[in-house]
């Protein structure tokens, strides 16, 4: 199968009944899962079995909450394929069943640090060249320093703030998707030549994303995404493969914050999610490339814009 280069990424998306392959046959391939997929996904999902058979009451357990083993495969699927993390999906969902927002935002960061970084591990090994280090290593202390300040020094408490905050971030988030593909032909930079002074804005969308993250789960990856790929017209799917590594980053902070200083993590629907990130985020790749990096974006902007009216007109 011909690898695919930014290029035919950035055309495709113009064309969705395009696939990033040449043929019916190697379209067929996408779904072939690589034998260190296979081994590293089977050796995590065991020491995941082992633990929970050793430390905790697995079968009650697992009758109870195994509902959030297809919640973590939808989650972690739409944050391996979008350039948005698994509070996207986890938020608005936990919040309307009435869980508090530090511990909705808890869960999400938990899971995010299994399933954001297991995907990465997957995107290290599928497509290494894809990272954009510089970037990357200037955003992640700006994400913490945001996380950190959300978390411990100006918390919300609110539902109601926070899902307001979740509304208007989907709201942008459309807005954005909606002119980046509009002016699709123009994303085609595949490297930055990064100086001092982007250096520094690079460092204050995280500052700025880390915040967002705090209060509903993702937002530095989102943020940054849009930001090098309007700001310097930088390629969509390098632009995607560096934010899954930004949030993968920030994660574990907010889970450390969380269990060891606000004990807002719910440990038993924590331990049940895994194996449903796990699995969502060897399939999120897959499905990227399948149906189409425009079509994923279009299908997810139509929620988050319901959402949007459900919360700020009908206040539901």
């Amino acid at each position: 199968m011909k690898k695919y280069n930014d290029n035919d990424f950035v055309h495709k998306i113009g064309n969705p009944n395009l696939s990033l392959t040449e043929s019916p046959s190697s379209y067929k391939r996408i779904w072939v899962f690589d034998k260190r997929d296979i081994v590293l996904y089977v050796f995590v999902l065991l020491l995941w079995v082992t633990f929970m058979s050793l430390f905790t009451d697995f079968s009650g357990t697992f009758c109870i909450y195994w509902y959030f083993i297809p919640f973590g495969i939808m989650g972690a699927t739409i944050a391996m394929s979008t350039p948005a993390g698994g509070g996207l999906v986890f938020f608005p969902v936990l919040i309307r069943f009435g869980f508090a927002p530090q511990e909705v935002v808890a869960f999400s960061l938990a899971t995010e640090t299994i399933g954001m970084g297991f995907g990465s591990i997957r995107w290290l090994i599928e497509d290494f060249k894809a990272f954009q280090w510089k970037v990357i290593i200037s955003t992640i202390p700006g994400g913490w320093i945001g996380l950190y300040l959300g978390t411990m020094v100006i918390p919300i408490q609110s539902a109601k703030i926070a899902r307001l905050i979740f509304s208007l971030v989907g709201l942008s988030l459309c807005i954005l998707t909606l002119y980046t593909h509009y002016r699709r032909k123009g994303f085609s930079n595949t490297e930055i030549n990064v100086q001092f002074p982007h250096i520094i804005s690079f460092f204050i969308v995280g500052i700025i994303g880390g915040f967002i993250t705090s209060y509903i789960g993702f937002g530095v990856d989102l943020y940054i995404f849009f930001f090098i790929v309007l700001l310097f017209s930088f390629s969509i799917h390098k632009g995607t493969v560096s934010s899954i590594i930004i949030i993968a980053s920030n994660a574990p902070l907010g889970f450390f914050l969380h269990a060891h200083y606000l004990n807002t993590i719910r440990w038993e629907f924590w331990q049940m999610v895994i194996p449903g990130v796990l699995t969502g985020a060897v399939i999120g790749p897959k499905l990227l490339r399948s149906v189409g990096e425009k079509r994923m974006m279009y299908g997810l902007c139509t929620l988050l814009f319901l959402e949007f009216v459900v919360t700020v007109f009908f206040r539901i």
